[in-house]
């Protein structure tokens, strides 16, 4: 039973995630417990520690890509009372602003946690980086503070 659950929490963080892709971050709020203890370690090669900076990560990466759809292939989900993983292979394809298409396969984990209204959340996301992504937010970040951009 809790695994069924656990897989539709799956399947509604990879909706939120396409939803994000198209540029609505609004969906991961619904997805994510918004603790100080959550964590992110995405593709882009950074750690986000607690919901503010989870959140934001989501936002950087909306207004860094543009379109696609990315699912969840080969998923296996455990459970063990309030607390779950679910373990997949992340794989589609988005596009930078520029256009540029990004390919997107990548080993994910994530930990969901029961919460007091017997909801489950999201508590950590770990994925293998991606170079490109690892690439186009290092970009944004020189852009940011004025240095120019290297692109190899």
């Amino acid at each position: 039973m809790h695994e069924v659950e656990v897989r539709k929490a799956t399947e509604r963080f990879f909706e939120a995630l396409n939803r994000m892709l198209a540029g609505d971050v609004a969906p991961m709020a619904m997805v994510w417990a918004h603790g100080p203890d959550v964590m992110q370690l995405g593709p882009f090669g950074r750690r986000r520690l607690g919901w503010d900076e989870v959140n934001a990560e989501f936002v950087e990466a909306s207004q860094l890509l543009q379109g696609g759809h990315v699912e969840a292939k080969d998923l296996e989900i455990r459970v063990e009372g309030n607390m779950a993983f679910a373990a997949c292979v992340e794989q589609g394809e988005t596009s930078e602003r520029n256009g540029k298409k990004v390919t997107v396969g990548h080993r994910a984990t994530s930990i969901f946690r029961r919460d007091e209204h017997g909801e489950w959340k999201m508590a950590y996301h770990h994925t293998d980086m991606a170079p490109a992504l690892k690439e186009l937010a290092s970009e944004q970040v020189k852009a940011a503070a004025g240095a120019p951009a290297e692109r190899g």
